[in-house]
């Protein structure tokens, strides 16, 4: 009776959801891609030029994590080749600055859902909403760009957005706080990154139980068939 008892309580735990997100995932091996086109841009503190407008992030093991669309979010050099990074959610971020990631998320995702096909008018757009957050002149302000073709980029910011949860940062290559992303986070080593989520990913400590509840299961058929 016992052993039916522990059987049961396994397969409780066995049955509970695990496809929740961590707030938090550290260590993510990504390789940085990045291609055409190009636009003549002034980040704060940097010398205008020529900087590409179309980036990607490889997750190196599995090819599951992201979406090959990201969005670059820093004006600091990008880390070329493989490198570890730190996905976070929103919620991690400090409030003084989320409202500005939340409103480049969400052009983001119109980009995503194809309500803007123009990849790079939308990092074009996001560059000015992250910098000059709340403005829509390209002409002034911390970041300027004279790309804005047919007045795209623009008519992205004037725009209506799209709430979204789906879209995390890829930080580079960790939290200088241990939970928290701050404005002293931001451009500190490489290139952050927006990265779509397109699937949960099992929290750690889920994952465990489940481990725990299959071995659990094996061993306790594993007597049965012995007696």
């Amino acid at each position: 009776m016992k052993k039916v008892k522990l059987f049961l309580v396994m397969l409780m735990f066995l049955l509970l959801p695990i496809s929740t997100y961590a707030d938090i995932i550290p260590s993510v091996s990504l390789k940085l891609g990045y291609s055409d086109p190009t636009g003549n841009v002034t980040f704060p503190g940097r010398t205008a030029g020529n900087y590409y407008l179309d980036y990607e992030l490889t997750e190196t093991i599995t090819d599951y994590l992201l979406s090959d669309e990201v969005f670059c979010v820093e004006n600091a050099d990008g880390i070329k080749g493989i490198s570890d990074y730190t996905l976070i959610s929103f919620d991690v971020i400090d409030v003084s600055i989320r409202s500005k990631y939340q409103a480049a998320a969400n052009i983001a995702e119109l980009y995503y859902n194809g309500s803007e096909s123009n990849k790079a008018a939308a990092q074009v757009a996001i560059w000015e909403t992250i910098f000059d957050f709340g403005t829509a002149d390209l002409g002034a302000g911390n970041f300027e760009s004279n790309y804005n073709p047919d007045n795209t980029v623009t008519n992205i910011l004037g725009g209506t957005y799209e709430n979204t949860n789906n879209w995390w940062l890829a930080v580079s290559p960790a939290l200088l706080n241990e939970n928290t992303f701050t404005s002293s986070d931001e451009g500190k080593y490489g290139q952050n990154y927006l990265v779509r989520m397109p699937a949960p990913v099992p929290e750690p400590a889920t994952m465990l139980l489940l481990g725990s509840g299959l071995v659990g299961l094996a061993g306790f058929g594993r007597k049965k068939l012995l007696k």
